[in-house]
């Protein structure tokens, strides 16, 4: 949740660009977004090598934005007075207003971005005493706000692919999602992601000809935001390999391996048509089951689990709906095999065979 205000994110964004001196290019589909940070920060994310494209050929594409990135003490105290963090009950902004959440607590943070969405910055107290989870996935809420006008959006969901198209999975949280797609990477399919991608869908942009349009014909497009996964612990079996891969978290009580994926998916593509939408839901099948989902359904899950970065901007609603009115889903019971779950799902793409129904 964020607060719409006026005058603000300008003065967060200075704060944190006076710290903020090197620069890395990352490329999410066919958007790049620049991401400026001091030495210090960079250490502690590595260089954002979490990121699926790092280091885009200068002169290539022009960013689409630039995340200013910065930590301590001295920044915090150079920045505006922050709005109380409350949501006007009278009203809610305008999702074209410039956004500012401050949180408080154990975890503080600033995440800002302009009106524009051109530029963004993100504080915290330190980046080396963040959760491994969040720098698996740093910068999530600013990546989705300058990506507002780039045609791509964040979706809560996971893809697998192969022979360059992609199976969209949706469903709710703990339905499978990470396990279904860590078992296809494993298997050397193509991943996108397990738990967030980037999508986008001409017909959600609203736009004709080459502005909304994409070197594959129109189709709907995921992208790799991130090369990495959360396992949970203990894994299922198939998963054991890849717990060696990953460094062991424990956050909330839950433990995980926060996996980096890079090696194993050097050359594979980071981008593909969406081909099929594929709702994860399980009934107790004991072998991979397909059955019918409604659309509604499909919506109301992802639009419930993505991340809202701004207060009443629905546009990720627009887009999954947008997505499920030209790649109708189908729902899948993966059953106890992950093994068959992967062949089922990468099998929608074999236009030789088909799904075995359930629709009872």
């Amino acid at each position: 949740m964020t607060v719409a205000v006026t005058g603000i994110a300008d003065g967060i964004v200075a704060a944190c660009r006076n710290e903020a001196d090197h620069e890395v290019h990352v490329r999410i589909g066919d958007a790049v977004v620049a991401i400026r940070a001091s030495p210090t920060v960079m250490a502690a994310c590595r260089h954002f090598d979490a990121f699926a494209l790092r280091g885009v050929a200068a002169g290539t594409t022009e960013p689409c934005a630039v995340v200013h990135v910065a930590e301590g003490p001295g920044v915090r105290a150079a920045m505006p007075a922050l709005p109380p963090f409350a949501i006007d009950p009278a009203g809610r902004p305008n999702p074209a207003d410039e956004i500012v959440a401050p949180l408080a607590g154990p975890a503080p943070a600033v995440y800002a971005a302009t009106a524009d969405r051109r530029r963004a910055a993100v504080w915290v107290p330190s980046w080396r005493d963040r959760g491994r989870s969040e720098r698996a996935r740093p910068l999530l809420p600013a990546i989705q706000a300058v990506l507002r006008d780039t045609g791509w959006s964040v979706l809560h969901s996971a893809a697998i692919g192969t022979r360059g198209r992609a199976v969209l999975l949706t469903g709710e949280s703990y339905a499978g999602k990470t396990s279904l797609a860590l078992a296809a990477c494993a298997a050397g399919a193509d991943y996108y992601g397990d738990d967030v991608v980037a999508v986008r869908c001409d017909r959600a942009t609203g736009a004709a000809g080459a502005a909304g349009r994409d070197e594959d014909g129109g189709r709907p497009l995921v992208a790799r935001i991130y090369d990495t996964a959360g396992l949970r612990l203990p894994p299922l079996p198939p998963l054991l390999p890849l717990v060696p891969e990953g460094e062991h978290t424990e956050e909330l009580g839950e433990h995980r391996s926060e996996l980096l994926l890079t090696g194993r998916l050097a050359g594979r593509p980071a981008s593909a048509p969406i081909e099929r939408i594929v709702h994860l839901a399980r009934s107790g099948a004991g072998t991979p089951t397909f059955g019918t989902v409604s659309r509604g359904r499909v919506i109301a899950t992802v639009s419930a689990t993505t991340l809202q970065v701004s207060f009443g901007d629905l546009r990720h609603r627009d887009l999954i709906t947008s997505l499920c009115g030209v790649r109708p889903p189908i729902r899948l019971d993966p059953g106890p095999d992950l093994g068959a779950a992967v062949r089922a799902a990468l099998g929608l793409l074999d236009p030789a065979g088909g799904p075995a129904r359930d629709d009872g």
